[in-house]
């Protein structure tokens, strides 16, 4: 072998190993840059667990202003972690009741799939929770007829979700939070004028809670049937019936238990049957007292005061419903939560005048009076209302948005089809010209050809 074919060897040597070398660090470098990304995408998500883990307002958007701030300078940047941090920020604001901010943030998370890199079940419990908030904001604002396309789009994800749910443990629950989501959808259309269109969806979801054997869902369900018969319907018997079947589930809370008990009683009260009504009420309030703190769960004991008071009143027993809509008073509940229930004062005021207790009748009358008026210009109220405004405001300028992007897709679309139609136009123009040029020199052809086959 000749020197220079042992150089030009070596040299075809050299230039390999560099190759591979060179091939390997890009590797490498690819591999860390892989490794960091994992490692900036861990510590971004394991920030974001940490909201829930405080209840300080100013933390918690501290944390999710920090996954940020960390997303925008990972190697991933925001697109895999902004529904995330949208949708966190959102859950902060609806802890600290800015349902506006909240709802604001839930639509940014759903803009933001768009671009999100969510595996098929990652993204169909962010899309969940969005549509889920979305429409339970819009409910609690009595923007009933907009809440139920999100309930639709909740419950579509929601039943992808339990189909991915392999996890029997986790089913059951999943499962009842599903069932949750269809009553409120169905109070929400009952609400729009179609009680007797919600009553048949429940009855039918009924069936479904049996099958799976769930004591809360079933409660939930023929609650609501119950009460929807009874308000929309007055049908006292076929109210009380669904009542009288949720006090039969086995094992049901003793707090639910006086819930029934106390529906009961009023089907009996709507049918002026006082003695039994006053049955049901004193079962219920016997429960309540037990079951329902005095300052979180003040409502329900409230309504039993004040129903039962009701019952004594009807009976003439003045003094009875007096103690009892004194005691609703003394449970300090605050009132701005319970729109017109300042009635008890009204009630009072009626039981003393009947007991010709003159002053204690004008005492209660003025206080009627002024937490009327206080009620209507209170700043709940107020609050309520503005709220209410600038939801729907928000409602309409993401349609408006929508509309624009519509719009924006009709036009490209539009202006596609004509580009390629001009484009067809000059093909086929451009066709035919070529085509007779041809068919011209076709012809010159075959003159020449018919003159060379003729006699000279």
């Amino acid at each position: 072998m000749t020197t220079n074919m042992k150089r030009s060897l070596l040299s075809l040597g050299v230039l390999n190993s560099w190759r591979i070398s060179t091939l390997c660090l890009v590797v490498l470098i690819s591999v860390c840059g892989l490794c960091k990304g994992y490692q900036d995408s861990s510590k971004i998500e394991d920030l974001l667990l940490t909201v829930h883990d405080v209840d300080d307002f100013e933390t918690q958007q501290a944390i999710v202003d920090s996954a940020m701030k960390m997303a925008r300078e990972s190697k991933e940047g925001l697109d895999k972690h902004l529904m995330n941090i949208t949708s966190l920020r959102g859950y902060s604001y609806l802890e600290h009741g800015m349902k506006v901010e909240a709802l604001d943030q839930n639509f940014l998370s759903l803009r933001a799939q768009e671009f999100s890199e969510k595996s098929e079940g990652e993204l169909a419990y962010a899309l969940f929770s969005c549509y889920t908030n979305i429409a339970n904001i819009l409910h609690d604002a009595s923007l009933f007829e907009e809440s139920i396309p999100y309930y639709d789009s909740a419950i579509i994800q929601g039943e992808k979700l339990l189909l991915m749910d392999e996890d029997p443990a986790y089913y059951q629950g999943d499962f009842e939070q599903l069932i949750d989501l269809k009553i409120y959808r169905a109070q929400a259309i009952r609400s729009i004028g179609k009680p007797d269109l919600a009553i048949s969806q429940l009855k039918e979801l009924l069936s479904v809670c049996e099958s799976l054997e769930s004591q809360y869902s079933c409660f939930q369900v023929l609650n609501n049937v119950g009460r929807m018969e009874l308000l929309d319907f007055g049908n006292t018997q076929e109210s009380r019936s669904y009542h009288l079947e949720s006090l039969r589930i086995r094992g049901l809370d003793a707090m639910y238990q006086g819930i029934e008990l106390h529906n009961i009683g009023n089907t009996y009260f709507d049918e002026g049957d006082f003695d039994q009504a006053l049955f049901f009420f004193d079962s219920a309030i016997q429960i309540k007292r037990v079951v329902f703190d005095s300052t979180k769960n003040a409502r329900s004991l409230f309504y039993g005061y004040l129903d039962r008071g009701e019952v004594y009143y009807a009976l003439a027993l003045y003094d009875s419903a007096i103690t009892d809509w004194q005691n609703a008073l003394s449970l300090n509940y605050d009132f701005k939560n319970l729109p017109d229930l300042f009635d008890v004062y009204a009630f009072l005021r009626d039981a003393y005048e009947v007991l010709n207790d003159s002053n204690l009748s004008k005492t209660y009358d003025d206080l009627f009076k002024t937490y009327q008026s206080n009620y209507k210009q209170s700043a709940e109220v107020i609050r309520a209302r503005k709220e209410s405004d600038a939801i729907i405001g928000l409602l309409k300028s993401i349609e408006v948005k929508n509309k624009k992007k519509s719009w924006l897709g009709d036009y490209l679309l539009l202006g596609i089809s004509a580009v390629l139609l001009i484009g067809l136009l000059i093909y086929y123009r451009f066709s035919r010209q070529r085509s007779r040029k041809r068919k011209a020199l076709f012809n010159k052809l075959g003159s020449i050809l018919i003159d060379d086959s003729e006699p000279t």
